[in-house]
């Protein structure tokens, strides 16, 4: 279950009917997202993070650049007990 949801730049979060999160408003040069997800789940050896595409986007994304460009600079994953 997703918890928490914060955007540094001010970006809003829409869940979308597959679970998927679509970000809109405000669309800063350079970005810091923080997802706080809980879950009873043991013995999680992976994580996969999907940039996917979307008719609200430009160019159908999958990102917000005006090319529909996405950049990943950094991914950092915590697991707490």
């Amino acid at each position: 279950m997703l918890d928490v949801r914060r955007s540094v730049g001010g970006a809003e979060f829409t869940t979308l009917d597959d679970g998927s999160l679509l970000l809109t408003g405000t669309n800063p040069d350079r970005e810091t997202l923080a997802l706080v997800a809980l879950t009873d789940l043991v013995g999680i050896t992976g994580v996969r993070l999907e940039a996917l595409s979307d008719p609200s986007l430009p160019v159908k994304g999958p990102g917000r650049a005006e090319n529909g460009n996405f950049v990943l600079n950094e991914f950092t994953l915590s697991a707490i007990p």
